[in-house]
């Protein structure tokens, strides 16, 4: 609970305060020490990671997306590296329910990437104000995480709005049963009357929950593991304890 109390404090000391209400937003990750598959000691931004895999042989055995749909982009790490290296036309909606947020990544974007093909649409993930069908491709950066018990609602959102054979990439962080991580995360939600929704961080209740959505398929794969080092604006993963980070792979 005090350190549940000094990490609220701090979100509203910060610059967070104007991005997100500390009670939507768990963590949003400042690693400098991912260990990428358990055998690489080099250091990369999540942006980077994400992108290489999109740009994977896997990924470019698919059709090219030119509709895609950021999920909860919060400070556009992810945008700013699709928005940079994407070759082929595309149109990138970027959605955050913060409108303050969405002008701040507007203000930072890349100076050479052209607005025309970006949108900013302020807006709640769990009820996105798209048409079904609407888009190819659809990414998270830890966006949907963050939405605690509304969860289930994002991700059931991401696939009505995905079109047949869409693609969407769900990055998550992952912690251990029973961990202090998991166990301070389960107390803070039950400040709310929020029961249950812990067990989203454990990686296979995460990764059956885009099957019971309705996905055709749903893929797994790891991108790092790490030891948590203490930052003084995440609530998880706890100083000390295990994490990893994985994208879910959900076939429309």
């Amino acid at each position: 609970m005090e350190m549940i109390k000094r990490k609220e404090q701090n979100i509203k000391n910060s610059f967070f305060l104007n991005l997100a209400f500390f009670r939507a937003k768990i963590f949003h990750l400042t690693f400098t020490n991912l260990r990428l598959n358990s055998s690489s000691n080099k250091h990369f931004s999540l942006s980077f990671i994400i992108f290489q895999i999109y740009k994977s042989e896997k990924r470019k055995k698919e059709k090219k997306p030119k509709f895609i749909i950021d999920i909860a982009t919060g400070r556009g790490q992810l945008v700013n590296k699709i928005a940079e290296e994407i070759t082929h036309p595309y149109h990138l909606v970027c959605t955050d329910l913060s409108p303050f947020v969405l002008k701040q990544d507007r203000k930072n974007l890349v100076s050479d990437i052209s607005s025309q093909k970006l949108s900013y649409i302020a807006c709640d993930a769990s009820n996105l104000p798209f048409e079904n069908k609407s888009f190819e491709f659809a990414t998270s950066l830890m966006g949907i995480m963050n939405m605690r018990d509304l969860i289930r609602k994002g991700i059931s959102q991401v696939k009505r709005i995905l079109e047949e054979r869409g693609i969407f990439i769900n990055t998550v962080l992952t912690i251990k049963r029973n961990s202090k991580s998991y166990n301070v995360y389960k107390e803070f939600l039950e400040e709310d009357d929020v029961k249950g929704i812990e067990n989203y961080m454990l990686s296979p209740v995460i990764e059956s929950l885009h099957k019971e959505i309705g996905f055709r398929k749903v893929e797994k794969k790891l991108i790092g593991e790490s030891i948590a080092k203490e930052n003084e604006l995440d609530l998880i993963p706890v100083e000390g304890d295990w994490f990893s980070i994985e994208n879910i792979y959900a076939y429309n």
